[in-house]
């Protein structure tokens, strides 16, 4: 139960630093793609809403399926987004 424990919590704390280290260029890149400011924080402001609002509701499934099968689905959808950006014909 510790060594499970202790994945968790290093899987947690890795995938917050790469969403923190990431975030930051989001509106870096919108304002070299053209979007104007006020587009660029409806962006900004629709991830951190998303965030807001998805907790509960998350939590909730969590407690239906299991924190693995959360996880499993988290780490899984991380390790797409970037093969979904690389395949996206306008960046």
């Amino acid at each position: 139960m510790k060594e499970e424990s202790l994945v968790l919590t290093l899987f947690a704390g890795i995938s917050s630093v790469a969403v923190s280290m990431i975030l930051p260029y989001i509106p870096l890149f919108a304002q070299e793609s053209g979007l104007s400011l006020e587009l660029i924080g409806y962006v900004v402001f629709t991830y951190y809403i998303v965030q807001v609002i998805m907790r509960i509701p998350i939590g909730s499934l969590s407690d239906a399926l299991g924190d693995d099968r959360i996880i499993l689905m988290g780490a899984v959808s991380m390790l797409l987004s970037p093969l979904f950006y690389l395949l996206s014909l306008r960046v």
